[in-house]
C-alpha cells in the first residue's frame, strides 16, 4: 500500500531539471541520534530519533500553452514561496538473524508539519495563499522466516499503518468570481481536507525445495479503511463565510478488503531458469457519501499471471522473455463527487465508477558478453497495453482548469526498444559505452469536450568514456541527445518537437598523498521550434583532504562557478508547452568536516 499523498498544493511550480544542490535556497538543520543494543549474538535492537527543520525560498515564473482545435489556452504565472518543512521520526528496529530463522520488526512514527506561504500572480491577477499540511504516520512491519529440517521455508508477514493528514489552503482575495461567487468580488477561499487511513496487510507463505524445483504458496489478506472529509468555503466582503456550493463538500467512507493466494513455480538448471506465478485475489470495495447521494460497492475476482524465462545460449550469452497480466483498481481519489480546489486554479471532481485497468506487458532481451575482451552488448524490447474504464475530462480556460473523471473506455499503449554496448580498451585503459533508446506512447486526452488521440515518441542517443589517464588522474565524459515528437492523430493535428543535448564531464586528480581534487562540468542545450534556444554551462570544484590518524575528512567545494542565477527550462507534453524560469542561488562555497568514530 502506498500512503495517500496530499491532495492540495500551492500550484504547479515543480522543480527544474537540475540537481537539488543547484536550485535550493534553504537553511536546514538535522539532529540524528542512534543507539544499538545487542541482546545476544543473533538478536539486536536499533533505535533512531531524528528531527529535520528546513526553510526554503523558491521563486519561479511560468508560461504555458495548451493547443486545442481553433484555440490556445494560455497561463502566465509567477510565484514566490516561503516553504517550511519539518519532520520528526522515531524508529525502533528489532533484528534477529540466526542459522535457522530470520526476524525483523520495524516500528516507525513520523510527524511532518509542512507550511507554504506564497504570493503569486496569474494572468496579471495577484493574490496570496497559505497551505498547511500536517501528517502523522505510524507503522509497524513484522517479518519472520524459519528454515525447517526439510530445508523448506515458512514466512510470516504483518504490516499495520495509521495515517492522518489534515490540509488547509487559504487564498486571498477570492479568485475566479464568475465561477465561484456568481460574478461578485469576495475576500477569499478556504479548502479543508482530512483523509484518515487505516491499512493492514498480512500473509503466510511456504516454500518447498526439491532438486531443481521451488514451489512457493502464499495466502493473506489486506484491509484499507479511509474517510475523505472536505469543505470549500468562500468569505464574502462582509466577512460572512459560506460554502461555495452544495457540491463543494465530501463526507466519503471507503472500505476495501482483499483476500489473496499466490502459487509460484520455479525451475533452475545449468541453462534454463523459468518461473510461473499465479496470484488470485478477491477484491471488495464499499464506499458511501450520503451528502452526495453515493452508495456503491464493487466485487472483483482477479487472476494476474506472470511468466519469465532465462535461457543460457552459451556460457556467457543468454536471452530472457517475460509476460505479465495485471488488473488494478483505483482508490478513493477516483470516486469523490464533491468539488475540491486542489490549487488556486484547479477544481477537481469525479462522475465515474472506480477506475479499473487491465494491462498486458511482454518483453524480451538478448545479452552478449565476451568477458576476456571486456565487451558487453544487450538488446531489449517491451510492449504494454493498458485498458482503462475511465478518462479525465478537462475544461480549460485562461484562468482555471476543471477536471471530472468520466466513465469512458480508453487505452494507453507503450512500445520501447533499447540497445547498449560497452567495451574496455586495454591500450587506452578506458571504457567506452554507447546506447540508443526508442519509446512510443499512444493515449487519449479529453479537453474542452474534444477527444484527441496522441502519439508521443522519444529517441535518445548516448555515448561516454571513462578513462584512467595516469595513475593519479581519471577522466569521464557522457553525452545524451534526445528528440521528442508529439502529434495528435487527427487531420491537421497538433505537432510539437523538442530536442535536448546534455553533456557531463569529470576530472578526478589525486594531487598529493591523501589530497583529492574533482573538477566537473555540465552543459545543457535545449531547442524547441517556437522558442529561443537555451544554453547553460555549470562547473564545480571540490577538494578533499583525509586525516587518516584522526579519522577525519576536510572538504572544500564550490558549485556553479559560472555564477548562473537564472535557469529557464522547456517542458513538452502532448499538446502543451511550458516554459519555466527558476531563480537559483548562483555560486556557492562550502567547507565541511566529517568525523568518524
Amino acid at each position: 500500500m502506498i500512503n495517500p499523498t496530499g491532495l492540495l498544493s500551492t500550484g504547479a511550480a515543480g522543480v527544474p531539471s537540475l540537481p537539488q544542490s543547484r536550485y535550493l535556497f534553504n537553511k536546514a538543520g538535522l539532529i540524528n541520534l542512534n543507539n544499538l543494543y545487542k541482546f545476544n549474538q543473533d538478536l539486536q535492537l536499533r533505535a533512531n530519533l531524528s528531527y529535520l527543520y528546513d526553510q526554503r525560498d523558491q521563486q519561479y515564473s511560468k508560461f504555458s500553452e495548451t493547443y486545442l482545435s481553433g484555440q490556445t489556452i494560455s497561463y502566465s504565472e509567477s510565484q514566490h514561496n516561503a516553504i517550511n518543512p519539518q519532520k520528526l521520526r522515531t524508529q525502533f528496529n528489532l533484528n534477529g538473524n540466526a542459522d535457522k530463522y530470520y526476524l525483523n520488526n520495524n516500528f516507525v512514527l513520523d510527524y511532518a508539519p509542512f507550511k507554504t506561504s506564497s504570493g503569486f500572480v496569474i494572468n496579471y491577477v495577484a493574490a496570496n495563499q497559505i497551505l498547511r499540511q500536517e501528517t502523522l504516520d505510524i507503522s509497524n512491519e513484522f517479518n519472520y522466516r524459519k528454515k525447517l529440517k526439510s530445508d523448506d521455508v515458512i514466512n510470516l508477514y504483518s504490516y499495520l499503518n495509521r495515517t492522518t493528514q489534515p490540509e488547509i489552503l487559504n487564498i486571498t482575495p477570492g479568485l475566479n468570481a464568475d465561477i465561484l461567487n456568481n460574478g461578485n468580488s469576495y475576500l477569499g477561499l478556504s479548502q479543508y481536507i482530512k483523509i484518515p487511513t487505516w491499512y493492514t496487510n498480512n500473509y503466510a507463505s511456504f516454500a518447498f525445495v526439491k532438486n531443481n524445483f521451488v514451489q512457493t504458496y502464499k495466502a493473506g489478506f489486506n484491509v484499507q479503511q479511509q474517510q475523505l472529509n472536505s469543505e470549500l468555503y468562500r468569505t464574502q466582503n462582509n466577512q460572512q463565510t459560506e460554502l461555495v456550493s452544495d457540491n463543494a463538500v465530501n463526507d466519503l467512507d471507503w472500505f476495501k478488503t482483499k483476500l489473496y493466494a499466490d502459487a509460484t513455480y520455479e525451475f533452475t538448471n545449468d541453462k534454463l531458469k523459468a518461473g510461473l506465478s499465479l496470484p488470485l485475489s478477491y477484491n471488495q470495495i464499499n464506499y458511501r457519501d450520503e451528502l452526495n447521494q453515493l452508495d456503491k460497492s464493487l466485487h472483483k475476482l482477479f487472476l494476474n499471471p506472470s511468466f519469465n524465462l532465462k535461457y543460457q545460449t552459451s556460457p556467457e550469452n543468454y536471452v530472457t522473455a517475460n509476460y505479465a497480466f495485471r488488473n488494478d483498481l483505483g482508490g478513493i481519489d477516483d470516486v469523490y463527487r464533491g468539488t475540491i480546489l486542489k490549487n488556486y486554479r484547479s477544481l477537481f471532481a469525479n462522475n465515474a465508477p472506480i477506475s479499473e485497468s487491465k494491462t498486458h506487458n511482454v518483453g524480451a532481451s538478448f545479452n552478449f558478453r565476451k568477458a576476456m575482451q571486456m565487451l558487453f552488448i544487450n538488446l531489449t524490447a517491451n510492449y504494454s497495453d493498458a485498458e482503462l474504464n475511465t478518462i479525465s475530462s478537462y475544461s480549460l480556460s485562461n484562468n482555471t482548469q476543471q477536471r471530472v473523471v468520466l466513465p469512458l473506455s480508453n487505452h494507453i499503449r507503450t512500445l520501447s526498444f533499447s540497445t547498449n554496448a560497452s567495451k574496455y580498451l586495454f591500450d587506452l585503459r578506458s571504457t567506452v559505452n554507447v546506447g540508443i533508446n526508442f519509446s512510443q506512447r499512444k493515449y487519449d486526452q479529453l479537453q474542452n469536450n474534444e477527444r484527441f488521440a496522441f502519439n508521443a515518441q522519444t529517441v535518445s542517443y548516448k555515448a561516454g568514456i571513462e578513462a584512467k589517464i595516469t595513475s593519479f588522474i581519471n577522466w569521464s565524459y557522457l553525452t545524451n541527445f534526445s528528440v521528442t515528437d508529439n502529434k495528435a492523430q487527427i487531420a491537421n493535428g497538433i505537432k510539437t518537437n523538442f530536442q535536448q543535448l546534455r553533456q557531463q564531464s569529470t576530472l578526478a586528480i589525486a594531487t598529493l598523498k591523501n589530497v583529492y581534487l574533482n573538477l566537473s562540468a555540465e552543459h545543457l542545450f535545449t531547442h524547441q521550434s517556437t522558442q529561443p534556444n537555451l544554453k547553460y554551462l555549470f562547473a564545480d570544484m571540490n577538494i578533499k583532504y583525509k586525516l587518516l590518524k584522526m579519522k577525519t575528512d576536510l572538504e572544500f567545494g564550490v558549485t556553479n562557478l559560472a555564477n548562473i542565477k537564472r535557469f529557464d527550462a522547456i517542458y513538452l507534453s502532448a499538446n502543451s508547452l511550458t516554459n519555466g524560469t527558476y531563480y537559483i542561488p548562483g555560486r556557492v562555497a562550502m567547507l565541511k568536516a566529517t568525523f568518524n568514530f
